[in-house]
């Protein structure tokens, strides 16, 4: 499911209908993922949400720039591929 091939198991959603439409319950379905529906416009677990990306984001920027990866690399985590010359 993912590059680390780690799969969630659980995600909480506000119920918007791209995620809980019946093709994407059986993804949930296959893949043993509980969804739990928050209410709409929650705006704690939002600033939560919105928290962790930034820490990871913050996190992985300084992982590239320690690594020595060229600058071209750098913004490759926000598209999840790295640019190619």
């Amino acid at each position: 499911m993912t590059e680390t091939g780690r799969v969630p198991r659980t995600l909480r959603l506000d119920g918007a209908k791209e995620f809980v439409g019946s093709e994407m319950r059986d993804f949930y379905r296959k893949h043993n993922i509980t969804l739990q529906l928050v209410r709409a416009y929650n705006y704690l677990l939002q600033c939560r949400v919105e928290g962790a990306i930034c820490i990871t984001k913050s996190h992985t920027r300084v992982a590239l720039k320690q690594s020595g990866c060229p600058l071209r690399f750098v913004g490759a985590h926000d598209k999840g591929l790295y640019q190619k010359r």
